[in-house]
């Protein structure tokens, strides 16, 4: 989804930028398993943002130098990776 309205908007994702979720059919953005885990090996990749969603993430802390962006929905998702 991000990877296609960056095309669209001819305009390039960082590099550094990960996202990590489910995209619901009205576009909300929902939590995965493991979401711990998975954010602890997306740092460890060399990632130093991450798109995740709002919903059900509150108590989650982030792995040192990995900067969380939460957001509701897919909308929110593109506008803070563009």
């Amino acid at each position: 989804m991000i990877a296609a309205a960056s095309a669209a908007q001819d305009k390039p994702v960082s590099d550094l930028l990960a996202a990590v979720g489910e995209v619901g059919l009205t576009g909300e953005i929902r939590a995965v398993g493991q979401l711990s885990q998975r954010l602890a090996e997306i740092r460890r990749l060399g990632f130093t943002q991450c798109i995740i969603p709002r919903s059900g993430t509150k108590e989650l802390k982030a792995p040192d130098g990995l900067e969380l962006l939460r957001v509701k929905n897919v909308r929110e998702a593109i506008a803070v990776a563009l």
